[in-house]
């Protein structure tokens, strides 16, 4: 997933922060796309999935947010770099770790004895994410959320488990999020412009169209085009974004995106999960989004924007209730409707719960590391409401 902080704009001046709100219901709207897509691939059939609803283009549209968000964030030079870096570790880290711990405990308790639950489903796509024999692949399940898992890493680790053998499947994004974050962090770093435009230049055809290149796009939006919203040559954008993503959508239906994966996606040291098409789709919605004001007041509506607040926690939790609880009611023959409703039933209270207990809390942590302002640290010691 991530799923990027809740957006705040109030100390930036380079716009108003009013106009910016419709990120947190994108980020609503994107993690119900990740939690449907999963129960889809677990209880249904994977092929009727529809390209343009896959799990992975919500993923690319978290990771150009998260660009965006960072690169505000990161603005303030006084601030020691070892401070940022332990902050962003500590809001990241220690909401996924309790929700792998979570999700290791409800497995264990769900697939125990020779995962006969998993074995009379007759699903194996349910039956491969249950498979966890020995405590040893839940070890390197934690290294996984620092150096990458088997399948996406970009590091040359040679046991690293596979993600799809992963305890929790969604955490294989909290690796990118955490090396996207740094590389906009040495990017906002660079006190140059001319410098920075060409390390950007150099850098998004060296990493491609993929993860780390997506944050990369979301730091351009943010400081070299998102000032610029609202300008006379917004609805020619929009319907030039609309019409290119209409295209690549099609060519997803088609299934012809391996070919076209290779060329758009650049040539990349380590096997990427997340393939070209959906980055370029990712892409293209966000610039959709910031040029047409009827979708951006949309994601302003009260369920969407409460959504988006708690989406990181939903992110994270979402995962041991559809195998655990959801992987029951399969097993009772419950249809694939009605293991969504019910599920979500019981994940939305779960996330309000987790977001108010863990994930404020971890955010107020990484505020506390980072703040200088004395007053203001004494109020954050007594873990006063976060700011929004």
């Amino acid at each position: 997933m991530h799923l990027p902080e809740r957006v705040s704009w109030k100390d930036d001046t380079m716009s108003d922060p009013r106009r910016m709100h419709f990120l947190d219901g994108l980020r609503g709207v994107a993690c119900l796309m990740v939690v449907i897509f999963h129960y889809w691939l677990a209880f249904s059939n994977p092929n009727d999935i529809p390209w343009y609803f896959d799990g992975q283009l919500a993923v690319g549209i978290f990771f150009v947010m998260s660009g965006m968000v960072l690169a505000t964030a990161y603005r303030d030079y006084s601030i020691p770099l070892t401070y940022r870096v332990f902050s962003r570790l500590a809001r990241l880290l220690i909401p996924t770790l309790i929700a792998f711990f979570i999700s290791d405990v409800v497995i264990a308790m769900s697939f125990s004895y020779d995962h006969t639950i998993a074995g009379k489903l007759g699903k194996q796509i349910l039956l491969r994410w249950s498979n966890h024999p020995t405590a040893s692949i839940r070890w390197e399940d934690l290294g996984g959320l620092i150096v990458g898992f088997k399948d996406s890493t970009m590091f040359p680790v040679q046991h690293t488990v596979s993600v799809d053998d992963s305890v929790c499947v969604p955490l294989w994004t909290i690796n990118y999020e955490i090396l996207g974050s740094l590389l906009i962090l040495f990017l906002t770093r660079i006190r140059s412009e001319a410098a920075r435009i060409a390390i950007l230049l150099i850098l998004l055809p060296i990493i491609g169209l993929r993860e780390l290149g997506l944050f990369l796009v979301g730091y351009v939006f943010r400081f070299y085009y998102q000032p610029r919203i609202g300008n006379s040559g917004s609805k020619i954008i929009a319907v030039v974004a609309a019409i290119s993503l209409a295209g690549v959508i099609s060519l997803g239906m088609l299934r012809a995106h391996p070919t076209i994966d290779s060329i758009l996606s650049g040539l990349l040291p380590h096997r990427s999960p997340l393939e070209g098409l959906h980055a370029i789709g990712s892409t293209l919605v966000v610039l959709l989004i910031l040029n047409f004001r009827p979708l951006r007041q949309l994601l302003e509506i009260q369920i969407f924007q409460f959504l988006g607040k708690i989406s990181f926690s939903i992110y994270l939790i979402h995962w041991p209730i559809m195998l655990g609880i959801g992987g029951y009611l399969y097993y009772r023959g419950m249809s694939f409707g009605e293991i969504i409703v019910a599920c979500l039933i019981i994940t939305i209270p779960c996330a309000i719960l987790f977001e108010r207990y863990v994930d404020r809390p971890s955010i107020r942590l990484a505020r506390y590391i980072v703040s200088r302002d004395e007053t203001k640290l004494k109020s954050l010691r007594q873990f006063g409401s976060p700011e929004n």
